[in-house]
């Protein structure tokens, strides 16, 4: 018997606790755990019941606390976060005499909603709302009290009519009269009442409408109402579009094709415009493979993002599956922020945009100088794009500061490495200017107004396009600093200059040393005996940067001419770079000079002689050539032997096999080939490719080329040395396609 007493008291000792674990879990999920308020989520479905319920007038309160920010830095985040729970504590009762609710939003801002509501009652609420908050004091454990002295802004919407309403509709009204209220100068009540029957007139409709898309937003987003018109961005100087903005626009079946001033406050408001952004983004790739199949030149895409995504863990990710799903490059697409996004608590948006950068992505800051623009901040953001705020632009532009200005943002953002895009560009007054500073991109209605997909379809046939901006500023700035280290090695011969270049492993090879050298200790020995001292001069004859994942390999060709010696002895080498980017500054890793030693292949008046002819007299094949290789199962392209890859015939199996349109090749690639050889193979196929032209028998070997979808192609390769009909000296390689060949 005593012991079925104990596992009954047992029993119910484990459904008590149990039960105040239940309790524990409800409060958690239901309530906020600084104020003890209702969260927003039970807030809001007390507002979903009110109107399922029809209890109408329904009132909303939207409290914000002014200049909250400004406590917390004086007084410190606990005092703040005291003042806050005391708020809660002394209005949550006069709530509760009305059947309604005070929830905790976020941050410092709290909603009030009150079932049955009249103007008056809702005023009395915003009255006691104020005088609760004039006499907050706060203190802690033995410290002196605290008047707070805050004031708050209450907005205040009254929906009392049949129909279709949101709980995020109503609380975007209440949010807007908040607003208002703080533009009123702060301390203030703004009330918006919609009564039945309807309004009339102008006002009465564009209201109407609001509160229909209000309530539409969601089934709109699911059923696929909303997809991306694209603005081309053109380059100033060759009028060419470079990269394109997706604008997202909702083809409303009543109201046709919405912008996005109409519905997106609808959508930040709710926290649907997380789904938004994604759902553009996925169209945008959707979009880019169609293009790439359908052969034409595609320019990156850039896609808008909300400050919200940045604060999850895992968006870089997410954002990689998706391009990864379409099989589509991240260098075909760009992220666009806002530089309001980075006023607060910026770490975690930088962070995940440091991570966006690795996958390959370039970012854009938009909007730059219409509010916080800090050049202290730009220098330390994985941003290589800003885009000038159009404010600059519909000033006059014969008012010298503002021209100074323009210039100077201009001048800077360029030094830290960084293109820039100067937006909302409409005359040709404009443009004149621009082109005088040295602007780079120009996006505005003077070019092109945002176009939907087959009208932006059109343009991309066209094969109108150039390489991005991005692209040719990444290019720039890989071929200055190559310049840069060969200079201040061998022509300044200044060792610390050239040290700053350099990472202290720093493995580097060249002509004069048998074996590579790690180390600025190993290096300066050999810099000393080898190179101080002699007359060095060089003449590039290619840089070529290249894309890898975590590195930037860069290979080319050039001639070191020993001006000491009479005749001037020259040295025709293959080089390549490994560097790496850290907070925008490049280094140097590994590097490694290779003598070319066939005596017809240069010398230095011979190259320069042979270059200016081929600059004045490009030699084409294609007519007498092509009924011969079309015909041919692989691919051929010829070459000058004594100028920089400039090719002079390249049959369409080649093109096939590359991955790209004959436009595209030469638009965005210049015709060189180099630029899209796969970064593992570069060394190899320069080896063997010196081999040849010396005169070694090398068998056919294995390379691959990264296609203009990202995709890999596998070739089997092999070269030889022929000439041309005038006698000039050709190199002629032939590809077989690998991946064509049936297993």
């Amino acid at each position: 018997m005593s012991e079925n007493k104990a596992l009954s008291r047992r029993n119910k000792e484990l459904s008590r606790a149990l039960k105040e674990k239940e309790e524990l879990i409800e409060k958690l999920t239901t309530l906020d755990s600084l104020t003890g308020l209702p969260n927003w989520s039970t807030t809001n479905a007390f507002i979903e019941r009110c109107l399922a319920k029809r209890l109408y007038p329904i009132g909303l309160l939207f409290i914000d606390f002014d200049n909250f920010k400004v406590f917390n830095h004086t007084y410190g985040y606990l005092l703040g976060d005291l003042l806050l729970a005391q708020f809660g504590k002394k209005t949550v009762e006069c709530f509760k005499r009305d059947r309604g609710i005070l929830g905790r939003l976020n941050g410092e801002a709290f909603v009030g909603v009150i079932p049955n509501a009249t103007p008056e009652n809702m005023r009395k609420f915003s009255d006691t709302l104020f005088a609760v908050t004039e006499g907050l004091t706060v203190n802690l454990h033995d410290t002196p009290q605290v008047k707070a002295e805050l004031t708050i802004s209450i907005g205040g919407v009254l929906w009392n009519r049949e129909g279709e309403m949101t709980s995020y509709a109503l609380l975007g009204q209440a949010d807007r009269m908040m607003r208002q209220a703080k533009k009123a100068g702060r301390n203030q009540y703004v009330f918006h009442q919609i009564l039945q029957p309807a309004n009339t007139g102008q006002n009465g409709k564009q209201e109407d409408m609001f509160f229909c898309l209000a309530s539409q937003i969601r089934g709109a987003l699911e059923n696929g109402e909303f997809e991306p018109f694209y603005q081309p961005l053109y380059s100033v100087q060759d009028n060419i579009p470079v990269s394109a903005e997706a604008l997202v626009r909702w083809r409303h079946p009543v109201y046709g094709v919405l912008e996005p001033g109409r519905f997106l406050p609808l959508f930040e408001t709710s926290g649907l415009i997380v789904k938004l952004d994604l759902y553009m983004f996925e169209c945008s790739c959707k979009n880019i493979r169609r293009w790439l199949d359908a052969g034409f030149s595609v320019v990156p895409v850039y896609c808008n993002f909300s400050r919200l995504h940045f604060l999850k863990d895992g968006f870089a990710q997410r954002l990689h599956e998706i391009t990864e799903k379409y099989h589509v490059s991240s260098r075909n697409l760009g992220i666009e922020i806002t530089e309001n996004m980075l006023v607060e608590d910026a770490q975690p948006i930088i962070d995940q945009l440091w991570e966006l950068r690795g996958l390959g992505y370039s970012v854009a800051m938009d909007d730059f100088g219409s509010g916080y623009s800090s050049f202290g901040m730009l220098q330390e953001l994985p941003v290589n794009v800003i885009k000038l705020d159009r404010v600059f632009f519909n000033r006059d532009l014969q008012d010298f500061r503002n021209t100074s200005i323009i210039c100077a943002i201009t001048s800077i953002v360029k030094a830290l490495g960084m293109a820039i895009v100067c937006e909302g560009i409409e005359n040709e007054q404009q443009i004149a200017f621009l082109k005088g500073i040295g602007c780079d991109v120009v996006q505005g209605f003077y070019y092109a107004r945002p176009m939907e997909r087959s009208r932006f379809e059109e343009l991309l046939q066209a094969g109108r396009s150039g390489c991005s901006i991005v692209e040719q500023q990444h290019t720039d700035a890989v071929r200055a600093f190559v310049e840069q280290v060969f200079t201040d090695y061998f022509v300044k011969q200044n060792f610390e200059q050239f040290a700053a270049c350099i990472d202290n492993q720093v493995e580097w090879h060249d002509l004069f040393c048998g074996q590579p050298l790690y180390g600025q200790e190993e290096i300066f020995p050999h810099f000393a005996a080898h190179i101080r001292g002699k007359k060095f001069s060089l003449i590039y004859r290619s840089i070529t940067p290249h894309h890898a994942d975590n590195f930037i390999p860069v290979s080319g060709e050039a001639i070191l001419v020993d001006e000491g010696t009479q005749p001037p002895f020259c040295r025709n080498f293959y080089f390549s770079f490994n560097c790496i980017r850290t907070g925008g500054k490049l280094t140097l890793i590994k590097f490694n000079m290779h003598f070319i030693r066939a005596d017809s292949y240069v010398n230095l008046f011979r190259a320069q002689r042979e270059i200016k002819i081929n600059q004045d007299r490009h030699l084409d094949e294609r007519a007498l050539l092509d009924p011969y290789y079309s015909m041919l199962p692989l691919g051929v392209i010829r070459y000058e032997l004594t100028a920089d890859m400039v090719i002079t015939y390249m049959n369409d199996v080649m093109f096939d096999i590359i991955g790209y349109s004959p436009e595209q090749f030469y638009g965005e690639m210049g015709g060189n080939l180099r630029q899209i050889v796969h970064p593992d193979d570069l060394n190899l196929i320069y080896q063997n490719s010196l081999k040849m032209i010396e005169g070694e028998k090398v068998e056919p070997f294995v390379y691959r080329f990264i296609r203009h979808d990202g995709s890999i192609s596998r070739v089997l390769y092999y070269q030889c040395t022929v000439e041309a009909a005038d006698h000039r000296p050709l190199i002629q390689s032939m590809y077989i396609w690998l991946d064509s060949l049936a297993l």
